[in-house]
């Protein structure tokens, strides 16, 4: 995936600045940090095609090779679990149904369950399952970890980890870099629209002998 000279503006406001970004490294979880208002959601919407009026080019994506899961949850309250299934099958060629049966058996989610009767963790890994299902070259994950309890958060990380179509590339916005830093293997670090960082975990911690998230205020400041 490259994308160049990307600028995206909501009015007179800039809200992404001139993106140049290659990733070719397969296998990779990506996280993107960076404060509120940094245009972490806004570069996620724009890969996933829900914002379209930008300037610049994005290559190596199609809508057949990407999962998108938004930061709000987006399947009908009224469904059953098995209508979501169904759904996902007939609309997406890349969806794995067996494998989100087995998710959702795994995590004792019945199938004739409810969507709206099912709890705050139980709808977060569902729409995990139902975009991890998907046997696809990208996943873009849009703040997947934050509003949920620390065993849940568990949970959808080891889901993100070993789910993942082999080789792939997960690009994941999140707040939280403490508790998930030991799911990333690449960080990209926003400000201002502009990315400031893009490097390996590996290389980060050994060059500041840091955690993730004191290498994220250092270049924040």
């Amino acid at each position: 995936m490259i994308i160049k000279n990307l600028n995206v503006k909501r009015g007179k406001h800039t809200i992404l600045k001139n993106i140049n970004l290659e990733i070719k490294k397969q296998d990779s979880i990506i996280g993107i940090f960076g404060p509120n208002g940094a245009g972490k959601t806004t570069l996620l919407s724009v890969l996933a095609g829900i914002i379209n009026k930008y300037e610049g080019s994005i290559e190596g994506l199609n809508k057949e090779n990407y999962s998108f899961l938004p930061d709000k949850p987006y399947i009908y309250k009224d469904l059953k679990l098995k209508n979501v299934l169904s759904y996902f099958d007939g609309e997406y060629s890349s969806f794995n149904v067996q494998k989100a049966r087995r998710l959702l058996n795994d995590l004792g989610l019945d199938e004739n369950m409810r969507i709206i009767d099912c709890s705050k963790g139980m709808l977060e890994q569902i729409h995990m399952i139902m975009s991890i299902s998907r046997e696809v070259d990208y996943y873009f994950f849009d703040e997947p970890l934050a509003a949920v309890d620390p065993l849940t958060r568990d949970r959808l990380m080891e889901i993100i980890e070993k789910e993942k179509k082999p080789g792939s590339i997960v690009l994941i916005s999140t707040h939280l870099i403490s508790d998930v830093e030991q799911l990333f293997t690449d960080v990209i670090m926003i400000k201002n629209g502009e990315i400031i960082l893009y490097d390996s975990v590996e290389k980060l911690k050994k060059e500041s002998g840091e955690g993730l998230e004191t290498v994220f205020k250092e270049k924040l400041r």
